[in-house]
C-alpha cells in the first residue's frame, strides 16, 4: 500500500516534495527531467522513489568529489551541471524534476522478476523508446539500454520475527510415538 509523503523541510525543493507527493511509492518507472538542458533519464525501481533518488544524488556527489570512479548515466550527467567546489545532495536535487510514468501492483510485478517479461523492465524500455521517438535520441540520457538482458530484480519479502505474545510456541508440540502401546484399547 502506498504511504503518504513524509518529506522534511530540508529535503523539499522550494517548499514542495520533489517527487510530487509520490516519494514513498514503490514498483514504478520514473522520468527525471534535467531543469538545465531538458534531457530525461528514465529508470525503474522496486524501492521507494525517494530512496532511489537519494542513491542517485549520493552517487553524483561522490563522482564530483572524486570518491567514485564509475557511475551511471544519471550521476555523470548531473555532475556536469554542478561546479566542482560546491557539491551537495541538495544541489543535485534542485537540478531535476521527477514524474512517475508507470506504477505496478507489487504482487503482480514480483511474479515476473528474473524473467525476460519483467513488468518493470518492459515498461521502462517502452518508455525509453517512446521518449526517443518523440524527442530524438539526444533527449534521452540513458546510455546503456539492456534490450536483450533478463531482469536483474530480486523479490524481497517481509520476514516475520518471533513474537512472544501469541499462543503458539516456537517449538512444535511433542508427539508421543509410543502412544497407545501401554494404554487399553477402548473399542
Amino acid at each position: 500500500m502506498d504511504r503518504s509523503c513524509n518529506c522534511s523541510m530540508a529535503s523539499q525543493v522550494n517548499g514542495e516534495c520533489p517527487f510530487g507527493g509520490k516519494c514513498r511509492q514503490q514498483f514504478l518507472v520514473y522520468e527525471a527531467t534535467c531543469q538545465s538542458c531538458n534531457q530525461v533519464y528514465i529508470g525503474n525501481t522496486q524501492q521507494a522513489v525517494k530512496v532511489r533518488f537519494r542513491q542517485h544524488c549520493n552517487d553524483t556527489v561522490s563522482l564530483i568529489r572524486g570518491k567514485l570512479t564509475s557511475a551511471d548515466t544519471f550521476a555523470r550527467h548531473f555532475a556536469n551541471h554542478i561546479p566542482v567546489g560546491g557539491a551537495s545532495a541538495r544541489d543535485v536535487r534542485e537540478l531535476f524534476k521527477v514524474k512517475v510514468k508507470w506504477k505496478g501492483n507489487p504482487f503482480a510485478v514480483m511474479k515476473t522478476f528474473r524473467t525476460y517479461s519483467c513488468q518493470l523492465c518492459v515498461n521502462e524500455k517502452v518508455d525509453i523508446l517512446c521518449c526517443m521517438r518523440a524527442g530524438g535520441v539526444r533527449k534521452v540520457m540513458n546510455s546503456r539500454l539492456k534490450w536483450d538482458e533478463a531482469c536483474p530484480h530480486l523479490a524481497h519479502f517481509h520476514r516475520f520475527t518471533f513474537c512472544t505474545g501469541t499462543d503458539e510456541d516456537i517449538y512444535p508440540e511433542k508427539v508421543d510415538n509410543h502412544q497407545g502401546e501401554d494404554k487399553p484399547d477402548w473399542d
